[in-house]
């Protein structure tokens, strides 16, 4: 069947479109003869034909490699450092030693062995014994002395009850010392693949391996073996199981997958909505989602009056994967849990979180029953629902909720309780894995801890749709420092080299999510205070990075991939803190395009906001969504609390401020407002929110030392933004002449932000044709989205101060083509469209206010 699903895969190859095609067959080649191999274990004429031919086609990717070198641009310096690497290592000198044998001289001589191992919550070998290849593992396990070798492993009595025989079947040579062959040639085959995957990297072409994640020929850096998932699972082929008491052979226990439940279902079932769904931000966090399962647990424990044993593995793609148990007894627990720890193993799984029903029992008050076998008739026992977290980075935690059962079979549930010194000894095989693959060995013998690696197959991390071998890998590796890309940027925007800077920006932001996936994530939960202070670097680094890509794609007329950039980024970056960022980037991108209902959605996408403590998050969330004053308060106060800079920190006091005036607390916003201008004072970073401070105090005090303030410092600025700010305070202190002045460059070069203010200033000094005719003058369609809201508006104004009936039926029609969202501005749209059809109604309302929220809303 394996070879079988081999052949399948192997018709999805489109070696017309594949940079190395002889290459790339030949490694397909060696895929399907190991496999047919495997197939052959026990029949060792088939086996030994097979075995033969594979090393031949492992030997030949090399030939093949270097026979197409004239497609390499500079193969010797590219293949140079994999030479040494190949040669380096011993189990490929000894497939070339092999081949060349196997050619020249014969079949290899090989040996068979059986390894006999008894299995309870951990293994015990018994015995490896040499055994001829044909010989049936009941007649071996017949003639073992298997209470000699039980005796000598000293096990305790009470996990002999359960406890397991397997006879594993080994083919080895003499050169491998004892190593399995069809795991030592697993092995060369994922060298040689990383081989082969490099040089598709370096060509940059990868159109023949499938995009759909099912790349069977190609082993994935997160998986961590180094070996193909499906020869790491090979293994299960050449083993036999028996039960230690009865020496009957077992069939092979089995798990099924389990999707999860629709959300109408769970709705309408266990009655929860927004409670029961998990963000996928929320993802990142196994401790987070842990309570989220431990939440839906006891809702499905209550109406289903029992609760199935899963376990949920995230793989080293970070998706989560159900697995539903059906053990009968501990002994299938034990073979169960193996094969877990199995596919962990091949799918370089770092996290689980097992939940299930228990039996519990005091010892204190029962020291005498020590039958942990039927536990179940002890006296005294209690249940509990059981939720166990663990990651290969060293996060161990269990909750456990002891519940009774009614008369009628109805569950009450007990105080939930975190257990501190609970050790889940059945857990050990998962736990043996992980300690395997957290770490790697050095030359030198001495072990060192494991970081995570970025997979050339996987989507970019700069959240392109290309892969990352073939977008921003190799840019990456060419890099002598980090720091240089940096510097590479500034000196391609300087010189306007837009592509240029595109690809650079797109590697900046890989780099930084790759190191966020090597240093922040595996901090989360086992080195909180470290993390904490990961998180308050990485998130104003992160967001960072994502505008000047931003900026970079629109300059290059690419701004339609900034949004499924972000949404991919949100997945890929591994910490909850920055996907929920780059979620709030998302939806600020959605409103500044004026699809104000798609960002409704994105900001719902991050499920229970009251979860949430992302600044931009929060302030969004306030901004586009219909709450309530005080859970706007709320939101707004926990935004300023979660800041993870001084910048983001005075944004949303400034935001409160606003909140707070809007709410007549009047006293209570200047004492805030008093406070930023003493954060932001001195501080040349800060010198925005100054300039938004001092002149939000003069809109409150109208007194003139206030006004003076704000326009001394907005005058020392140069750039755009803070010029038209300068100019809405000028016209809102009614120097209107001045506003021109200052927007005179504004208007030189047709910037629609600054016309649209310059008609508002010469509507309110009276200035009512001049108004007219810059509005004309503006071209309507080819202005961004996030301007046709305030275009409408000061359309509307300029014909109701005009009293033109053509003009009104323009505005009309401009203001009911516009997307609403939020009752705010429906309400304001409602009030100008009624002031279009009723002439007592004169213009109000002025357009300033919306400019600021519109221009002055990123922190």
């Amino acid at each position: 069947m394996m070879a079988q699903s081999k052949t399948d895969s192997d018709s999805s190859v489109d070696y017309t479109h594949c940079p190395i095609p002889k290459t790339h067959r030949r490694l397909v080649e060696a895929h399907l003869l190991w496999h047919q191999t495997s197939a052959q274990y026990q029949y060792p004429e088939a086996f030994r034909a097979n075995l033969n031919a594979t090393i031949q086609a492992l030997r030949n990717v090399t030939f093949v490699l270097q026979s197409e070198k004239d497609l390499f641009s500079n193969f010797d310096a590219w293949y140079a450092p994999w030479q040494e690497r190949l040669k380096a290592d011993p189990v490929l000198q000894w497939v070339k030693d092999a081949r060349n044998k196997v050619v020249k001289q014969g079949d290899l001589e090989t040996s068979s062995k059986a390894v006999v191992k008894l299995i309870t919550w951990r293994d015990h070998v018994l015995a490896e014994l040499s055994v001829p290849p044909e010989l049936p593992p009941a007649l071996i396990l017949r003639n073992l002395p298997l209470v000699k070798f039980v005796s000598n492993a000293h096990v305790p009595a009470g996990d002999l009850k359960s406890a397991a025989l397997i006879i594993e079947r080994q083919w080895s040579v003499n050169d491998l010392e004892g190593r399995e062959i069809l795991e030592a040639l697993a092995h060369a085959y994922g060298l040689l693949g990383n081989l082969v995957l490099d040089a598709h990297s370096y060509l940059q072409e990868f159109a023949c391996i499938p995009s759909n994640g099912d790349n069977a020929h190609f082993s994935s850096m997160h998986h961590r073996t180094g070996t193909l998932a499906c020869m790491v699972l090979g293994i299960a082929d050449r083993t036999h199981t028996f039960e230690l008491s009865t020496r009957q052979e077992l069939e092979p226990v089995s798990w099924s997958p389990r999707d999860g439940p629709k959300p109408e279902a769970v709705v309408a079932r266990y009655g929860v909505e927004t409670l029961a769904q998990v963000a996928k931000w929320q993802e990142a966090d196994p401790v987070l989602l842990a309570e989220r399962v431990l939440f839906m647990a006891k809702r499905m424990l209550r109406k289903d009056k029992s609760h199935i044993r899963i376990i949920f593995i995230r793989d080293g793609k970070g998706i989560w994967h159900p697995i539903m148990l059906n053990a009968s007894n501990r002994t299938e627990k034990h073979l169960l849990i193996r094969m877990v720890a199995r596919f962990i193993e091949s799918v370089g799984g770092d996290a689980l979180i097992d939940v299930g029903e228990v039996w519990t029992l005091n010892l204190r008050e029962n020291a005498s029953y020590l039958n942990i076998d039927n536990l179940q008739e002890a006296p005294g026992r209690g249940e509990a629902l059981d939720v166990t977290v663990a990651t290969r980075e060293g996060i161990l935690k269990t909750y456990q909720t002891p519940f009774t059962r009614g008369r009628f079979g109805g569950i009450k549930l007990g105080e939930t309780v975190q257990l501190t010194k609970y050790q889940p000894y059945y857990l050990q095989p998962v736990f043996e894995v992980w300690g395997r693959q957290g770490t790697v060995v050095l030359p030198d013998g001495k072990r060192i801890r494991r970081i995570w690696e970025p997979d050339p197959l996987d989507t970019c991390f700069c959240g392109g749709p290309k892969r990352f071998g073939e977008c921003c890998k190799r840019l990456l590796d060419a890099l002598s420092k980090p720091a240089d890309i940096g510097k590479e940027i500034n000196s391609a925007i300087t010189t306007r080299d837009f592509v240029r800077a595109e690809v650079l920006a797109r590697a900046a932001l890989a780099q930084y999510v790759i190191w966020v996936r090597q240093h922040t994530s595996p901090t989360m939960h086992v080195a909180r205070d470290l993390h904490r202070l990961f998180v308050e670097l990485d998130v104003p680094a992160l967001d960072a990075h994502v505008r000047q890509l931003c900026e970079v794609l629109t300059t290059n007329g690419h701004s339609d991939s900034c949004l499924p950039q972000l949404r991919h980024l949100s997945k890929a970056v591994g910490v909850p803190e920055l996907s929920v960022r780059v979620t709030a980037l998302a939806t600020e991108l959605l409103i500044d395009l004026g699809d104000r209902g798609g960002a409704v959605k994105e900001i719902e996408s991050l499920g229970d906001l009251e979860r949430v403590n992302d600044t931009l998050a929060l302030l969004l969330a306030t901004e586009i969504t219909d709450l309530p004053a005080h859970k706007k308060r709320e939101y707004l106060t926990r935004a300023v609390a979660g800041a993870f800079s001084i910048g983001d920190e005075l944004f949303a006091e400034l935001r409160l401020v606003r909140h707070l005036l809007g709410g007549g607390e009047q006293d209570e916003a200047i004492r805030r407002l008093d406070s930023v201008i003493a954060k932001s004072s001195g501080k040349n970073s800060e010198r925005g929110a100054l300039a938004d401070a001092l002149s939000l105090r003069w809109k409150i005090t109208e007194n003139e030392e206030d006004f003076r303030a704000a326009k001394g410092e907005l005058e020392t600025f140069v750039d755009s933004e803070h010029r038209r700010q300068l100019a809405v305070l000028l016209m809102e202190h009614g120097d209107f002449d001045e506003v021109e002045a200052v927007l005179a460059g504004a208007l030189n070069t047709a910037d629609p932000v600054g016309q649209l203010i310059t008609i508002d200033a010469r509507l309110r000094g009276g200035q009512i044709n001049a108004a007219h005719e810059l509005l004309l003058s503006i071209k309507s369609d080819s202005l961004a989205a996030r301007l046709q809201y305030p275009y409408a508006v000061a359309f509307t104004h300029v014909a109701l101060c005009c009293d033109d009936a053509e003009l009104k039926k323009l505005a009309a029609a401009n203001l009911r083509q516009l997307p609403l969202s939020g009752s705010q501005m429906t309400g304001h749209v409602n009030d100008l469209l009624e002031a279009l059809t009723d002439d007592s109604i004169t213009p109000r309302d002025s357009i300033v206010a919306r400019f600021r929220q519109l221009f002055t809303r990123t922190p």
